[in-house]
């Protein structure tokens, strides 16, 4: 079976996927707007799959009109593809390819790890959305709150698959604890976006809150975006500029030395579809500390048992469980 897979930018983990799926596949995979920065990765796919580009366009909006749906034609005269799949169903790139899919009678699968509960829902987009969902004959979802979604717009629940959003466990496996770190200065580890909804200020209040109560465990924060500058102002404000490191974007290939290092991983978000950073700290045998509002939580974390949940809007929470995860012993951890 030959599919036709359209994804704004193949990243490490979309390579690890679709290596594994080209082993039973004839995969050729399109690359939407493969100059996109949204992630800074340094990384050249080369696997067992066929790569293709749309046109240069906008990096962050691709190509529109005539040169989009000629450029989508063309991929399906020079592959005749008996399955399509789109990595979401908004952008205009993914329209015009299920349309061209439509009039040669090929079959949709949709990529989704939306949640209802993802941002305030309007019954006019949610609408549009029943009806571009027509155009799909199965989806493949991140998890069960994503399924739930689905289900709710009306797509039938036989026709839907998980997970979606898996890495490549033997990758991350390789992270095993660094003996040279003790135990006792294991640092909590936050790899995030700086952008809004991953909610650092309100994690580095909450950390603020753990050392006035006595904790003294570090803080490392991997990532970058919008709010950096005013992250760091908010660290030297909070006196903690000798226990909070950022460290800037890091790329995919040095995270498990990271997560070899650390005491856990902590994700704050107030909204996240899924959270992907949490299946590969527990690939690397890490507890995660994972706000309730993440996708993952429900599928993943056990609380108490490998790691805790909490609510991102608290900050007294927040640091509790901070407290509660340096506070184990070792053969706990």
């Amino acid at each position: 079976m030959k599919v036709l897979f359209f994804v704004r930018r193949v990243g490490p983990y979309h390579h690890a996927r679709f290596d594994k799926a080209a082993k039973r596949l004839q995969l050729v995979v399109v690359e939407t707007r493969p100059l996109s920065q949204e992630y800074p990765w340094e990384f050249a796919a080369t696997g067992e799959y066929l790569s293709e580009t749309l046109p240069e366009g906008d990096p962050e909006r691709g190509i529109r009109g005539h040169r989009l749906h000629d450029s989508v034609r063309n991929l399906f005269i020079k592959h005749h593809p008996s399955v399509i799949v789109t990595t979401g169903w908004a952008d205009p790139e993914y329209h015009a390819a299920v349309l061209e899919a439509r009039s040669r009678n090929i079959p949709c699968v949709v990529i989704s790890d939306s949640r209802h509960e993802d941002e305030p829902r309007k019954f006019h987009k949610e609408a549009v959305k029943r009806v571009i969902l027509r155009s799909y004959s199965a989806a493949l979802v991140a998890g069960s709150a994503s399924r739930r979604y689905l289900v709710k717009l009306g797509f039938p629940s036989p026709a839907i698959f998980q997970p979606w959003d898996v890495v490549d466990n033997s990758f991350f496996a390789t992270a095993n604890s660094d003996e040279t770190v003790p135990f006792s200065e294991k640092p909590f580890l936050c790899i995030s976006r700086f952008i809004p909804k991953k909610n650092l200020p309100r994690l580095i209040s909450a950390y603020g809150s753990y050392v006035r109560r006595g904790g003294t465990r570090k803080l490392i924060l991997l990532g970058s975006g919008e709010l950096e500058r005013s992250l760091i102002e908010q660290i030297k404000e909070l006196e903690l500029d000798e226990r909070v490191e950022v460290k800037g974007f890091v790329q995919y290939e040095n995270l498990p030395a990271y997560f070899s290092s650390a005491l856990c991983l902590i994700l704050p978000s107030t909204t996240d579809q899924w959270g992907l950073v949490v299946n590969e700290a527990m690939a690397s045998e890490l507890p995660v500390l994972v706000s309730q509002n993440c996708g993952c939580a429900v599928d993943l974390v056990r609380d108490k048992e490998n790691g805790c949940i909490f609510d991102p809007f608290r900050v007294d929470d927040i640091a509790d469980k901070m407290l509660f995860m340096s506070g184990i012993s070792e053969a706990e951890w």
